[in-house]
């Protein structure tokens, strides 16, 4: 077990630890890293060579975040807060809610959380996907919404606040 001196005097183990070496600890480090991502350029690191390549994103300009895909998750984001208002509402009316991971009569709490969650996993999986999926994936939350809105707008629903 390696150790730094400062750690290994403050826990008596001074006489018994033995010097730390940069090299080793790079190379302990090292071995079991293969590849790492970050972003939307992957990296990769080598236990051979400590070198860090970073490649350029896609030139077709396939993972660029345009102004319409700002549009669409901009609906996508209205849609969700007009489903959370509603789904506010029927916590505190005589409805039931037919989302099976709120449950039939959600805490607001656990409503909060449950929306914040999906807008910004929504959001995430968005910007990680290239055109055309990305697209279709806004375009598909806003159908969701859209038809949970609608359904609770026929069950007598409202959005008030």
């Amino acid at each position: 077990m390696i150790i730094g001196p400062a750690l290994a005097a403050l826990l008596g183990l001074a006489a018994a630890a033995p010097p730390v070496d940069p090299a080793g600890m790079k190379d302990l480090v090292m071995k079991d890293v293969s590849a790492v991502s970050l972003s939307a350029a992957p990296v990769e690191l080598s236990p051979r060579s400590p070198e860090l390549r970073v490649e350029p994103p896609p030139a077709d300009g396939a993972r660029r975040w345009t102004g319409f895909n700002t549009a669409l998750e901009g609906v996508f984001a209205l849609s969700l807060a007009g489903d959370y208002v509603q789904t506010l509402h029927t916590a505190r009316a005589d409805y039931v809610e037919h989302n099976p991971i709120l449950g039939k009569h959600p805490a607001p709490a656990l409503t909060t959380a449950y929306f914040l969650g999906c807008g910004a996993a929504h959001a995430a999986i968005a910007f990680r996907l290239p055109s055309p999926w990305r697209e279709i994936w806004q375009l598909a939350g806003i159908a969701v919404q859209g038809a949970a809105i609608g359904r609770n707008v026929q069950a007598g629903v409202g959005f008030s606040f």
